[in-house]
């Protein structure tokens, strides 16, 4: 049997919680260090209310969902490229 580890290609995790109440989401992520999966924290994109997170087979960009500045009920596709060594 392989490990975990052997099956990650990449090492972090998005997901959303959904609020029915509030009829909000939040995003979080999680990373794999040292063996185990961090404990889920907000993702960075989730003070902009983004959510829906898609990262690139290649590792190198991430997409979300967040509302437009101007008007809230609008939303685009955001997306965001990694630092060298992030």
């Amino acid at each position: 049997m392989k490990s975990v580890r052997s099956f990650l290609r990449f090492q972090e995790f998005y997901f959303d919680v959904n609020n029915y109440k509030t009829k909000t989401f939040t995003s979080f992520s999680m990373r794999y260090e040292n063996g185990r999966w961090t404990k889920p924290e907000p993702a960075f994109f989730a003070k902009y209310k983004g959510f829906q997170a898609s990262i690139t087979p290649d590792g190198d960009r991430l997409f979300f969902v967040a509302p437009k500045a101007e008007d809230e009920k609008l939303r685009g596709i955001w997306m965001v490229e990694r630092k060298q060594g992030v």
